[in-house]
């Protein structure tokens, strides 16, 4: 059968983005070797709530990867009224939701409200003015 030689590669993460054009950025926006996932969710998820401010950068989708592996894609609408987050796995979707919030967070639950929530996505509307102004939105959404 031949030797099975396992290579355990230093894990590397890699915070990518497409263009408006939707293609891939030549270099990657963060790459890190830290080994804890839990801080490189945090840095993806405080990029996610940036990216919810709609003019901060010129793109509309991130990627979090770990070596060549996709944990999670987030994209901003190109209306800018929906932010959606997929993640690859369960255990990546279990960090996502325990991982450390920026304070950037508190903004984002002001101005978005889960719409559709499952185990593998996470989807955002942007609250309308007549919500915050009523004070009616449903933030509880099982899943």
């Amino acid at each position: 059968m031949g030797n099975l030689i396992y290579n355990k590669q230093k894990p590397n993460y890699f915070i990518y983005n497409r263009d408006k054009d939707d293609k891939w950025a030549a270099t990657p926006l963060i790459t890190n070797e830290q080994e804890e996932i839990d801080w490189h969710y945090g840095r993806f998820k405080h990029m996610f709530f940036e990216l919810s401010a709609g003019d901060m950068y010129g793109f509309y989708k991130i990627y979090l990867y770990e070596n060549t592996t996709r944990l999670t894609r987030c994209e901003l609408s190109a209306d800018k009224k929906t932010m959606t987050v997929i993640h690859s796995s369960s255990a990546a979707s279990e960090v996502w939701e325990s991982c450390k919030r920026s304070k950037l967070g508190n903004k984002f639950d002001k101005n978005f409200k889960i719409i559709k929530k499952t185990v593998y996505e996470i989807k955002y509307e942007r609250i309308k003015y007549s919500e915050k102004l009523t004070g009616v939105t449903n933030f509880d959404v099982p899943v």
